[in-house]
């Protein structure tokens, strides 16, 4: 697959689209999410999962923590976790080591 030759995006493209979102470094995001039972897992892997841009997603209710592999921003991974009604507060980031060069 070959990379875009131009450098820029136009206010219209959407960043976590899959076709740009191959381009993009993922991180990996560490989230303490307050959740108290499996319906709470369900709501907040039902946020994330299937959102372009996410590529794994993993929930540890014992812990309240959830770990998003994204493309996405931090606050954007955030916003979709607080949809669900649950507090989010982002722990830490690291990288996947999986981007492009």
């Amino acid at each position: 697959m070959r990379v875009p030759t131009r450098w820029w995006l136009h206010a219209s493209e959407d960043l976590a689209s899959p076709q740009l979102a191959q381009y993009f470094t993922s991180a990996r995001l560490e989230f303490a999410v307050q959740m108290t039972c499996s319906k709470c897992v369900m709501a907040v892997q039902s946020a994330l999962e299937g959102v372009p841009g996410v590529q794994s997603v993993a929930i540890d209710l014992a812990q309240e923590q959830v770990l998003v592999e994204s493309t996405l921003m931090s606050q954007e991974v955030q916003a979709l976790i607080e949809s669900t009604g649950r507090r989010a507060v982002l722990k830490g980031v690291g990288t996947s080591g999986q981007g492009h060069p």
